[in-house]
């Protein structure tokens, strides 16, 4: 699937996925957009030094799984938006979770956790196999763009290359040996739902910031931007 791309020749944006020599840009760019992301400001990820260091573990081990998008500025070639996506298939209850091996050895700040955990309890709340009668799944687990580069709808256009990517991986003729019939995100702004529902994602789950508490503090109370006040578990067919 290394050939996947997609152009926006208005913004002069290609999308494609993430090669080896784009990696340490794709996480620079998470670095710099996570600051805004409302669980990560909720759960007081930004108030622990070193604590949004920590979560690049997790982005290279969802990397692994060669499917993650990022957009490049095509006049520069600077990577200006990366889509985090991870495969999953139905678990067996004999086979080991390696994604979650990894948090468990190698995470181990209290507000990097929390932010896992709240994602997990989230997704957990409906069984996207069970619900669309599949055994893969592709997660949209985080999309961000550089701030250099926001408003200009790469969010979209990036979160339709995911969506584009996952069904050439559906393709019988693909080589793929996970074969994703359905998407699904935890879409925490405003700002990503509406991205969701612009790409016909269904809401199976609403949690309210106001109904969680980290480290003595109400998420909503950190999140400044009192507009955003709930996470939502979206999810569509491919």
């Amino acid at each position: 699937m290394s050939n996947f791309s997609r152009v926006n020749p208005s913004e002069k944006i290609v999308y494609k996925i993430l090669s080896e020599d784009k990696v340490e840009a794709a996480l620079e760019v998470q670095q710099k957009s996570m600051c805004d992301e409302n669980v990560a400001i909720g759960v007081g990820l930004y108030e622990e030094k070193n604590a949004p260091e920590s979560m690049e573990c997790v982005f290279r081990e969802v990397i692994k799984d060669n499917c993650t998008i990022v957009g490049i500025d095509i006049e520069t070639d600077d990577v200006v938006a990366v889509s985090f996506n991870k495969l999953h298939t139905k678990a067996q209850e004999d086979e080991p979770n390696f994604f979650g091996e990894v948090v468990e050895s190698h995470i181990k700040s209290g507000p990097a956790l929390a932010l896992i955990q709240f994602i997990d309890e989230v997704e957990s709340k409906v069984n996207i196999f069970e619900k669309y009668n599949t055994s893969a799944a592709m997660e949209i687990f985080y999309i961000g763009t550089h701030p250099n580069y926001r408003g200009r709808r790469i969010g979209q256009e990036i979160l339709g290359a995911s969506i584009a990517l996952a069904e050439e991986l559906k393709n019988p003729i693909n080589g793929s040996k996970v074969k994703p019939e359905a998407l699904f995100g935890v879409f925490t702004s405003n700002y990503s739902q509406k991205l969701a529902e612009y790409h016909h994602f269904e809401w199976l789950s609403t949690v309210n910031y106001s109904d969680y508490e980290f480290f003595g503090k109400k998420m909503s109370d950190r999140i400044k931007n009192s507009e955003h006040k709930t996470s939502k578990l979206g999810a569509r067919s491919i």
